[in-house]
Order: structure tokens, then sequence, then C-alpha cells
């Protein structure tokens, strides 16, 4: 059955790869660390004798697997994990990191595909700012399109804007790179509402990622005083297309 519907997958892709070159992407892939080139970016930088890097979600999901300790060699490898397996060192809950970590321990502090499946993730950018060196960085990769997976430990999907929320300057961070990647084109299957049914979905994108270095010690008090025009480069929410012309001039007045 899994091989009838994938050979099922392909030839439906097949059909719509005309849909595919029409489409016009809004949002641009990473410079430096999409999905296929964040590994090497992340071992010619810190794959060095005296880095210290901390991988969350380290456990691999087979003994015979290569773990990211080979992978970084020539450095100081610590690897975490909610559940012990091949590749984990120490296990623990991410959320709680500054209970088994000195400040300024660590040059880089990385995971992928782990953020949707933390039940608080803006927990996250305080406890990695405060192990993370002053001029470390940190790279994490998950999904802003993807199926539901894992459950009942999936809770959240990620845009590239949702990441620099969450990894601002509040927190001492600068973003060298963001980005979404791999896009999808998806459709409403006969099961939704009648209206949606069979519809095509566009501006999908199945990876987000943010690089980000700290640059200061975190100053971040409550998510009630972050800079909101910071995080979004002092734009405005997008009004309406069929928006009433009188109603977009004075837009402004509703914010």
């Amino acid at each position: 059955m899994p091989s009838i519907k994938r050979f099922l997958s392909k030839s439906l892709g097949m059909l719509l790869m005309p849909i595919d070159l029409l489409a016009k992407h809004q949002v641009k892939p990473p410079r430096l660390c999409g999905h296929s080139t964040y590994l090497p970016y992340l071992v010619d930088n810190f794959n060095k004798p005296g880095k210290h890097i901390l991988k969350i979600g380290s456990r691999e999901f087979s003994d015979t697997a290569e773990t990211f300790h080979s992978t970084f060699y020539n450095a100081e490898c610590t690897g975490i994990d909610i559940i012990a397996g091949n590749g984990v060192d120490i296990v623990c809950d991410c959320h709680k990191l500054e209970e088994f970590f000195q400040a300024n321990t660590f040059d880089l502090v990385y995971f992928l595909a782990v953020l949707e499946h933390l039940y608080a993730p803006w927990l996250m950018p305080s406890q990695i700012s405060r192990i993370l060196k002053l001029g470390g960085m940190t790279f994490h990769e998950t999904h802003f399109s993807f199926g539901s997976h894992e459950r009942p430990w999936h809770f959240f999907q990620f845009s590239d804007m949702g990441l620099k929320s969450l990894f601002n300057s509040d927190f001492g961070f600068e973003v060298v790179d963001a980005g979404m990647s791999n896009p999808i084109i998806g459709r409403f299957t006969f099961k939704s509402s009648r209206y949606l049914r069979h519809r095509i979905i566009d501006e999908m994108y199945c990876h987000s990622c943010i690089l980000a270095k700290k640059i200061s010690e975190s100053s971040f008090s409550s998510w009630d005083s972050v800079d909101t025009n910071a995080l979004v480069s002092n734009t405005f929410y997008p009004p309406p297309k069929k928006m009433n012309s009188q109603f977009a001039n004075n837009s402004d007045q509703c914010i």
C-alpha cells in the first residue's frame, strides 16, 4: 500500500508540474543555511579544536546512524535529548537548559526538527542566550508546512518571521540568515468543507530556519515589552486586497 501511494503521489506531481513552473514564491530561501547547505556551513565554522557545540535533540533513530559527534569530530560536542539513545550524552528537558549547563558555555547551539515538538518554544531564546558565549551562534530548522507527526507531541509550526520573532534582539540576538525553502503545492481533499474541496494552495514551504548570533547579553524582561516594530521592520499588517480605499487610508487608526 505505501508503494502504491508513493507511485500515485509522484504521478500526480508530474501532472501538476506546469503549476509548479507558474508558481511565484514570495519568500526567499536562506542565503547561508538552507535545508541542503546548513551542515557544510556549520562544519566549516565550528568543527574546530576548542569549539563547544550543543545539539538539542541529538538522538539517532538507529544504533548504526552517524551521530553529530562524528560530524564535528574536531570540536567538543554535547548531545541532549528527552529520551536516551545513540548520540545522547545527557537526558534532559531542553526547556530547562540553565539547570544543566553554566552560562557562556557553548559556541554553537542548534537543533533540527525539534522546535515544533516543544510545548513552550518561547522559553528557548532566553535559555539558549544564557548558555551561549558572546559571539556564539544558534541555528534552528523546523517546519512551516508539514504533516502532523509524532503526536501528541506536535505543537507548533513556524514561518521565518515566527523564528525571527522568537530570537529577537531583546535576547541579545542578531539575525544572520533566515528564510523558508522546499516549496510545496497542496490541495484540499474531498473531505474538506464543500467550498474548499480540491482548491490548490501555494506559498507553502516545508522548511523554515534561522541562524542568529549572540551580540549582547539578554535584556529581556517580558514579551509585553518587546518592540513589535523592530520584529517586523516597521511594517504594518497588510490590508485585504479588496479593502475599501477610505478604510485603507484610515487603517492605521485601527492598529
